[in-house]
């Protein structure tokens, strides 16, 4: 490490893990099933990134690409908080705590059937009347957001590590249950955890031209002269972005539907993609059919809109309070930052305080900071590992933030808002 500096080992495509490197940029351009995000970790030390994302399996591969070992004279820099956090990571693993829990993600899958079961009874019980349609509607969208978690679930491998059965069960839930790609999920979420709010990094936070839900986002405004800025729809959306938010999030799932259909038909490069995007086309082919029933179409246009429109909110509510609002840093911030992997998880989540139903509705990710630091665990150890999680957080002063829904809420409108006065006076500055 000190013949070759961190930009050199980047441009050489290299990535350090436990101490050994490993040339994997060819891999992350093309066969990484994680996707791109290889890239973005080239020159840093991915040790707790790679563990924390992958099975025990996955080191037999990452052994096809080594190059060789540090020098045994490189001093570890590691900083106490991750060296706590590793040993309550083995700890948990040696406790059981990675072990799924069968009975429970039963329960969930009968749940959630039931939700799908009473949808299309009331679709087709109550299908001519608005209350029905509302109710049927409401309940669809609920089920659209469960299966969207349970997807979730499969895909982070907290129900199993058998390669069939997460693709199953991310195939039913994900493609043929409600709509979207796991493949175009997989790569935005596996940013998303090795990088949270890393501006330009994290796709979560990047929602440009329509909601900035940070300061960087406002380079738009730097970027062209006082006649375009005057034309530019940005201006307009960034400026009320507060009170744009929630009607957005009705339009939202179309854009996760449309970005899905994108990556099994046009950017698909896998031999499954085929079979995949054949789900995607069932899933709308059994919506329409559903969506049939109702016999007017003022009535059906109504379903579509709140099926469709609510799922987006339902979701949003679990995920916008998650990490907006908290901590944004650039790429240069992280790069030159002295924040290992975990706390670069807990500085950029909020936990959500709520009951059993509560743990339910936002499946368990109310928890965020827990899920971050060990996104594997499955969900349903969460709540009984969260105290060591904080007690962790108090011994080294890392903050940890926790809120109530409302208030999590609110923090997240606030965000919004600064980043609009923000604009604000760019634009005024401009004028």
């Amino acid at each position: 490490m000190q013949t070759f500096t961190k930009e050199r080992v980047r441009e050489l495509g290299y990535m350090i893990i436990d101490r050994k490197v490993y040339s994997v940029k060819e891999f992350g351009l093309s066969g990484h099933p994680g996707g791109t995000l290889l890239i973005d970790h080239l020159g840093h030390d991915a040790s707790d990134t790679f563990e924390a994302m992958h099975p025990e399996s996955a080191y037999e591969t990452l052994a096809n690409f080594y190059v060789g070992d540090l020098e045994a004279s490189e001093k570890s820099e590691d900083d106490p908080f991750t060296l706590d956090a590793r040993a309550l990571n083995e700890s948990l693993r040696k406790q059981g705590f990675y072990d799924s829990d069968p009975l429970y993600y039963a329960t969930l899958h009968v749940i959630n059937f039931a939700l799908l079961a009473t949808a299309i009874y009331g679709v087709h019980r109550f299908g001519h009347t608005i209350p029905g349609v509302l109710f049927s509607g409401t309940t669809l969208a609920l089920f659209f957001q469960q299966a969207a978690l349970l997807s979730h679930d499969f895909c982070h491998k907290q129900i199993s590590n058998n390669h069939f059965v997460i693709y199953a069960g991310a195939l039913v839930w994900g493609e043929l249950l409600q709509g979207l790609s796991k493949r175009w999920w997989v790569d935005k979420h596996s940013r998303h955890h090795s990088m949270p709010n890393i501006y330009g990094n994290d796709p979560d936070i990047e929602s440009r031209p329509v909601i900035a839900w940070s300061e960087h986002a406002l380079e738009l405004f730097t970027d062209v002269d006082e006649a375009e800025l005057t034309k530019t729809l940005a201006k307009v959306l960034y400026v009320h972005q507060v009170f744009l938010y929630f009607p957005v999030l009705f339009a939202a799932r179309l854009q996760w539907n449309y970005e899905s259909l994108l990556a099994e038909f046009v950017k698909a490069d896998s031999h499954l993609a085929w079979f995949d995007g054949g789900a995607l086309l069932l899933h709308w082919y059994a919506f329409a059919t559903l969506t049939r029933v109702i016999p007017s179409w003022p009535l059906r246009a109504l379903f579509v809109f709140v099926a469709i429109g609510m799922s987006g909110q339902f979701l949003a509510m679990v995920f916008a309070p998650n990490h907006n609002g908290r901590t944004v840093l650039t790429k240069e911030e992280w790069d030159t930052s002295k924040f290992g992997f975990f706390e670069l998880q807990v500085r950029t989540s909020r936990d959500i305080c709520s009951g059993v139903v509560g743990d339910w509705f936002s499946g368990a990710l109310n928890q965020q900071v827990t899920h971050h630091m060990f996104p594997r665990m499955p969900r349903s150890r969460y709540r009984s590992i969260q105290p060591q999680v904080k007690a962790l957080c108090e011994k080294h002063g890392i903050p940890y933030h926790q809120t109530g829904f409302f208030r999590g809420q609110y923090e997240v409108l606030s965000r919004l808002n600064d980043v609009a006065n923000a604009a604000r006076k760019l634009r005024a500055g401009k004028q």
